[in-house]
């Protein structure tokens, strides 16, 4: 293995490690669970796009997964990064946690106007979401809700240079909004 795979499965580790030590993470995992990815600088396909095998899941208000970071090992985060590389190749990094909030500056992806032909094609929607928010903002934004819709569960996507980033704007994200409500 070359050393830029070696580098991103170790920093996907670590970021995936920050996440699952985040005494609140069990707090995030919606019912699909959750996933972290990084790509490869320039990736084309799911296979150069590295994330966790089976996600991070919960047990006995504990995050945790089960298998160590690999290539291809994500399908849906793999798709929705991919698709956010073709207009900023910068943003290498995601996870997705359930929706808990809408965050101030989220672009927020109404799933009930999916067209039918989207709908119907698997595999197409992460590319639609950042279509349509690229074709709003002319950005990708780093905040993404999907509202959901039957079948489909709501969430919230954050995006950055690196899974740690990611992972730390989620949890930035999630501090700011228990303290809120908190008040």
């Amino acid at each position: 293995m070359d050393d830029v795979r070696v580098k991103v499965l170790k920093q996907l580790k670590e970021a995936a490690d920050y996440f699952v030590n985040y005494v609140h993470a069990a707090d995030l995992i919606p019912e699909i669970r959750t996933n972290i990815v990084y790509a490869l600088p320039e990736a084309k396909s799911v296979d150069e796009v590295a994330g966790i095998p089976g996600r991070v899941t919960k047990a006995f208000g504990r995050a945790f997964y089960c298998m160590e970071p690999a290539f291809g090992a994500s399908d849906h985060m793999a798709r929705l990064i991919l698709a956010a590389m073709r207009y900023d190749g910068e943003l290498r990094g995601a996870i997705n946690v359930r929706l808990f909030t809408i965050p101030e500056g989220a672009y927020v992806f109404d799933r009930r106007k999916e067209p039918e032909e989207s709908r119907r094609k698997e595999g197409g929607t992460m590319q639609l979401i950042i279509d349509a928010a690229y074709g709003e903002l002319g950005r990708v934004p780093e905040v993404i809700v999907d509202t959901g819709d039957l079948g489909k569960e709501p969430g919230i996507y954050v995006l950055g240079r690196t899974p740690l980033e990611a992972v730390r704007k989620v949890i930035d994200i999630y501090e700011g909004w228990r303290r809120q409500s908190l008040e």
